[in-house]
């Protein structure tokens, strides 16, 4: 039979193992997950951040571009507001897209 001290070692080494083990599978969940949430969002591309300006480190003015509309957003902790938007043209997609 196997010494006590060997055995308390085991079980230790087992223990880290097993939690180990389950803190890899609760990330790669939820990767997954998040992984399987954006690509749901993004079909199609219907909604890009075209622009980002940061005011402050908790505050920013997002420009994006959702269906056939620009929109300004403000962004901050507590709310995220339109400022702003106008409807695209065809001609404006296409001023955009040779731009890029």
């Amino acid at each position: 039979m196997a010494a006590p001290e060997t055995f308390d070692w085991l079980r230790y080494a087992l223990s880290v193992a097993l939690v180990l083990g389950l803190l890899v599978l609760t990330l790669w969940g939820l990767r997954r997950s998040a992984a399987a949430g954006n690509a749901v969002l993004g079909q199609g591309d219907k909604m890009v951040v075209l622009d980002r300006l940061r005011l402050s480190p908790r505050q920013q003015l997002l420009r994006v571009r959702a269906l056939d509309e620009e929109i300004l957003l403000a962004v901050s902790p507590q709310e995220i507001r339109r400022v702003g938007g106008r409807p695209l043209s065809v001609g404006a997609e296409e001023e955009g897209a040779s731009d890029a």
